[in-house]
């Protein structure tokens, strides 16, 4: 018989590493960026319904401002008076610029011009002095805004999906949500502006000054109000995606 070789006992095969297709769930989210992610979606939310809600406005502002613009006139009309001096048994009527006497003893006629009334008369639109520019940037900006919200929404649940895409989705909604929100207010201003300018060309004269104070800080307000509220988010990102927490979560995770 032919001596054959001796064989070597059989290897146990290496385990094989399983494929981990979750981004991060067992490295422990923190608790700031879960809220992160929750008022991230929130926002979006609320400021999308906002922004479309802006979008039908300005579509009924571009609508006023092709309407033809107010104006204010004064209409003459003239009444008959009587004079309050007469001889007795006499009594005299004026219309306009002439009198006529009538009655025992009347001898005179006398000229006299009476007292113009006027009446206001209003044509045109009260809103039509609003700016069409205007109308079509705050469109424009309404329009940005609603892409923005949905922009939002992707990064909150990117952020819940514990996705390393999370903080930079963040970032970019911090970089452009800031300039939007400046953008908007400014135009804000100007279409405020150009609407209460129309409505007061609809007023008599003098009537409007008393109360031009009012109405630019009025106007201003309606602009910064919306603003100061629309920087609330971004500005507090800024600040919580620096955190000792975030940065250190992300770094373990793209690592």
């Amino acid at each position: 018989m032919t001596n054959l070789p001796p064989t070597s006992p059989p290897t146990a095969a290496a385990p094989a590493s399983t494929l981990d297709y979750s981004y991060a769930t067992n490295r422990g989210r923190p608790g700031m960026l879960t809220a992160i992610g929750v008022i991230s979606i929130i926002v979006a939310c609320l400021t999308g319904l906002g922004s479309l809600m802006g979008v039908f406005s300005s579509l009924g502002y571009i609508m006023m401002s092709r309407m033809p613009a107010s104006t204010f006139t004064t209409t003459t009309a003239a009444t008959p008076m009587t004079t309050a001096t007469r001889p007795t048994g006499v009594t005299l009527q004026t219309y306009s610029s002439w009198s006529v006497a009538s009655g025992p003893g009347a001898t005179t006629t006398t000229s006299t011009t009476m007292p113009a009334t006027t009446a206001p008369a209003f044509t045109g639109n009260p809103f039509g002095g609003i700016s069409p520019t205007a109308a079509m940037l705050s469109m424009l900006a309404a329009v940005l805004s609603v892409g923005i919200a949905i922009y939002l929404l992707v990064a909150g649940i990117q952020v819940m999906r514990d996705s390393p895409s999370g903080a930079t989705l963040h970032k970019w909604y911090v970089m452009l949500k800031i300039p939007l929100v400046v953008f908007a207010a400014a135009v804000g201003l100007w279409l405020s502006t150009s609407m209460v300018s129309g409505m007061m060309a609809s007023m008599p004269p003098g009537s409007a000054g008393a109360n031009a104070g009012f109405q630019f800080g009025f106007m201003l307000a309606g602009a910064l109000v919306p603003a100061f509220i629309g920087l609330a988010w971004p500005t507090a990102l800024i600040f919580l995606l620096r955190s000792k927490s975030v940065r250190g979560y992300y770094n373990t995770v793209r690592a």
